[in-house]
Formats: C-alpha cells, sequence, structure tokens
C-alpha cells in the first residue's frame, strides 16, 4: 500500500516535469528500476517517447549519449574527456 501511493506521488511529479523535459537519459538503472520503468511505460507513453534508460553497461550508453550531447560537455564516465571540468559538484 505504501509503495504504491509512493509510485503514484512519483508518477504525478514526473507529469509536472515532462512538459519542461527536451530529453533525457537515466543511467545505470538497475534492474528493478528498469523493471518498475517497463511496467509504467504505458501509463507514462508521452514522457517515455523523450527518455531512454539504461543499465551500468557503458557500451550500450556511452553511443547514445554522445548523439546529443558533445563528449567536451561530459566527464570521462559518460564518453567526454578526462579534463572535463563540471561547473559545480553536488553530494
Amino acid at each position: 500500500h505504501t509503495d504504491l501511493k509512493y509510485f503514484l506521488n512519483q508518477t504525478s511529479k514526473w507529469q509536472e516535469c515532462y512538459e519542461n523535459l527536451a530529453y533525457g537519459f537515466i543511467i545505470n538503472a538497475n534492474a528493478v528500476a528498469e523493471e518498475i520503468l517497463y511496467v509504467a511505460k504505458p501509463f507514462w507513453a508521452n514522457m517515455m517517447e523523450r527518455l531512454e534508460i539504461y543499465g551500468t553497461d557503458p557500451h550500450k550508453f556511452i553511443p547514445q549519449i554522445l548523439k546529443y550531447i558533445p563528449a567536451n560537455q561530459l566527464p570521462q564516465a559518460y564518453g567526454g574527456y578526462r579534463e572535463f571540468a563540471p561547473v559545480a559538484l553536488y553530494g
């Protein structure tokens, strides 16, 4: 019951973000997250057209990211350069 309530609450938040989302990536999604997003896909059909979901294999997600974001704008772990310096660090 609590999990369903949380899921529905998060769904509502995602729907609010949809209007401002040009395109997005979810990277390093674990198997559970991938399964939840797969199940939610029919409910979030419009948003899922603008969102790509990848697991932990960089050979799968790096080529896709580089189609949208120049390598000089990414850290090395995501297909960018070692010299990449982020504007800010959080966490």
